[in-house]
């Protein structure tokens, strides 16, 4: 019922199903998992925090519920823990590539750039559509594209895959990178 129910206004009647389901087996991961998804778009991160952790003890393979745990605990500025979390399943599951976003994420906001960088880097050579990574790396005001990435994103900037804000970040990025090549003709 809970599942079906998600989509619902009244996440605290969600959550109370969930509840429900887990008095008849406290041991179900996954409505331990679901439970901290509700609680979380309710903001209550300290509850939603206590079933994720109950969720990984009980089925600690699947990155979806460490991922979730990650979230909360930045939500309570655990940004630490988060970090070892989203580095536990970094290149774990295949196409599971948000958690190298987090990391670089993570690093910017304690101002180790150059880790980020790294991890970014590391990501625009696994993900089929580097897109995110090209925003990323946009975002780091010391970034300078190379020959080959202005070609690429030129061609992004020319598509309609972008949101507004991931192509003013792009724009900008390509306009100080070929600035500074002194291309200053193509960068304004």
């Amino acid at each position: 019922i809970a599942e079906r129910e998600k989509s619902s206004e009244n996440l605290e009647e969600i959550a109370g199903h969930f509840r429900r389901a887990l008095k008849i087996d406290p041991d179900y991961a996954g409505a331990h998992n679901n439970l901290g998804n509700v609680l979380k778009g309710m903001r209550a991160f300290e509850e939603a925090e206590v079933h994720y952790r109950r969720a990984y003890e009980l089925r600690p393979g699947p990155s979806e519920i460490v991922a979730n745990l990650a979230e909360v605990l930045i939500e309570q500025d655990k940004e630490d823990e988060a970090m070892e979390l989203y580095y536990s399943i970094k290149g774990r599951d295949e196409g599971f590539l948000q958690s190298y976003r987090k990391i670089a994420l993570l690093l910017q906001r304690k101002g180790a750039f150059e880790a980020a960088r790294e991890v970014i880097e590391e990501l625009r050579r696994l993900e089929p559509d580097p897109t995110g990574a090209y925003v990323m790396l946009a975002a780091d005001q010391s970034y300078r594209f190379s020959e080959q990435e202005i070609r690429y994103v030129e061609g992004m900037l020319e598509g309609d895959k972008l949101s507004e804000d991931q192509r003013i970040n792009l724009d900008f990025a390509l306009a100080k990178t070929l600035d500074s090549a002194g291309a200053h003709d193509k960068a304004f």
